[in-house]
């Protein structure tokens, strides 16, 4: 099956994964989420976004392109708007902190 292939390559224990749909001409509005951090973190993988997306953490604007991960500290105050005229939906994971994960987000260094 591809999809579990897909998520093998994620060398630590997965505690959820979901598909997070924002609706052409909507937002989220500025929020925190501190249940993350310590012993998870969050992940996304943009499967469709646009142009007119905005992602923001500390009122900076972050391009995220379809098909790359990022990890952007949820505790950070972010919010979204979807001013385009498609759908942005993101696989967004929590996954639990471990050596492989934590290595991966300090070296700065990703294969492609």
């Amino acid at each position: 099956m591809p999809s579990s292939c897909f998520f093998e390559n994620f060398k630590t224990d997965k505690v959820s994964a979901r598909l997070m749909k924002l609706t052409a001409g909507s937002k989220i509005k500025e929020h925190q989420d501190y249940d993350l951090d310590e012993v998870e973190v969050r992940i996304h993988l943009p499967i469709f976004t646009n142009e007119k997306v905005s992602f923001f953490v500390n009122n900076l604007k972050m391009e995220m392109k379809e098909g790359e991960c990022y990890y952007l500290r949820p505790s950070d105050p972010h919010r979204v708007i979807n001013e385009g005229e498609t759908d942005r939906i993101h696989l967004v994971m929590d996954l639990k902190v471990n050596d492989w994960l934590q290595e991966l987000l300090t070296t700065n260094h990703l294969e492609k």
